[in-house]
Order: C-alpha cells, then structure tokens, then sequence
C-alpha cells in the first residue's frame, strides 16, 4: 500500500460527524485511503438524510491487511450501535459504542497498520467521566506518551500579529 490509510473514528451517534465527513469527501481528494469505524447502519442513515451516495465497503478486521484500499468506496469497519428508550441506557450505549471504536482504531495503530488517526466529535463529560481533560490526553495514557501535542488544521485560522 503505497499511503497508509487514515482511521477515522466517527464519534458519537446523534453528533455532527457525518455531516462534515460527507462534506468532506465532495470536497476533497484524499491520497491515503479513509477508514471510518463506526456503525454501517447509522452510515446509512446519514447518507440518506444528507443525500450522500457512495458505495459501502465493509471490512473484516482480521483480513483488513488483504485488502486493496482506496476511496472509491467508504471503506467501514462496523461497530453495532444498540438502541434504547430509556435516556440513561441510551447514554451508557452510546459511550459503549465510542469506546469500541476506539478499541478498534488503537488496534490498527498499535498492529502498525496505520499511524494517521482522526476522531469524531464526543461528549467529553459522559466518555471520559472527568478522567481526561480530552481525547488527546485520552489518547496519549492509552499509548504511554508524555508529550503530547493537538493539531487543529483551518484554513481559516490565522494568527494575530
């Protein structure tokens, strides 16, 4: 593979992911293959909301290193995203699902198939429970590092003189 793919964690559920990453994709070529872990039936449900149409490629974890990637496709690997009424499951659900596709993306990093990785947003105060001032501290204790650093790219950002 001649880029190395970008995981893309989709964050939470009922976020504003899907309507930037289909945004995204109209309005970018990407050299490196995307991977987005997430919910393939919660894909589909934004890709019809947001008029989005793209072919779904859904990828086995244990052959991910067989296939031939590109973007021809949304490349997912599928996390199950269960449902409730009950507001308070609906939370400890949704915060499931985010961990396990954090789970998963760690996995590709730490199997060295990758080292590009991007999150969705997530609530903060429900996922990390105060444990974490964020995703990059998060990130960094998940993988032992010190010094850590977070990249904010816009092409709209400039700086005060």
């Amino acid at each position: 593979m001649k880029n190395k793919p970008i995981i893309i964690i989709a964050g939470e559920p009922k976020g504003i992911f899907f309507e930037i990453f289909f945004k995204s994709l109209k309005a970018n070529k990407y050299k490196s293959p995307l991977i987005i872990i997430c919910s393939k039936k919660l894909l589909e449900q934004q890709m019809k909301k947001f008029n989005f149409k793209k072919k779904i490629r859904l990828l086995d974890l244990n052959y991910i290193k067989n296939y031939h990637l590109n973007n021809k496709n949304i490349n997912v690997i599928n996390v199950d995203l269960k449902k409730s009424l009950n507001k308070k499951k609906n939370n400890k659900l949704s915060t499931d699902y985010i961990d396990k596709s954090f789970k998963l993306g760690f996995k590709l990093l730490n199997d060295n198939f990758s080292h590009k990785f991007i999150n969705g947003p997530i609530n903060k105060k429900r996922f990390f429970n105060k444990k974490y001032l964020g995703v990059t501290e998060f990130i960094a204790d998940k993988f032992n590092q010190k010094k850590i650093g977070m990249l904010i790219y816009n092409k709209e950002l400039s700086v005060c003189p």
